[in-house]
């Protein structure tokens, strides 16, 4: 957490402790440093943000889909792996997220699901 997510932690809460904080720190920082600790800032929050919208897509099927089948199958892990990268929590300190690879075959898992689904048909 830098200067930056410090800052946004307190507009959240007081927006005019946000504008005193916001000036001082530019009165007394060096453009250059705020800069990095800015773009620093803004992509970890979209980092976030990307890993909250690959929960968002999967919530309509989430009641559907067995999560633990999915892990097991597809990517010889836990319910808990699986869920721990949808949800963006911290594992050993560090949050944990689907790498591209795994995003990939997340996608490949649901569109054999979906086949598999598909192919069904009860018959009397």
């Amino acid at each position: 957490m830098n200067r930056i997510d410090k800052l946004i932690a307190v507009g959240i809460k007081n927006p005019e402790d946000f504008e005193k904080q916001l000036s001082e720190m530019e009165a007394f920082s060096d453009n250059g440093e705020l800069y990095k600790e800015f773009k620093e800032s803004l992509d970890r929050k979209g980092e976030e943000i990307r890993q909250l919208s690959i929960r968002k897509q999967l919530e309509p099927i989430l009641d559907i889909v067995s999560l633990s089948y999915i892990a097991k199958n597809y990517f010889s892990k836990s319910r808990q792996w699986l869920n721990h990268r949808l949800n963006g929590n911290k594992v050993n300190g560090s949050t944990v997220e689907f790498t591209q690879e795994q995003l990939e075959i997340l996608q490949n898992a649901l569109t054999d699901i979906s086949k598999k689904i598909s192919q069904v048909s009860v018959v009397r």
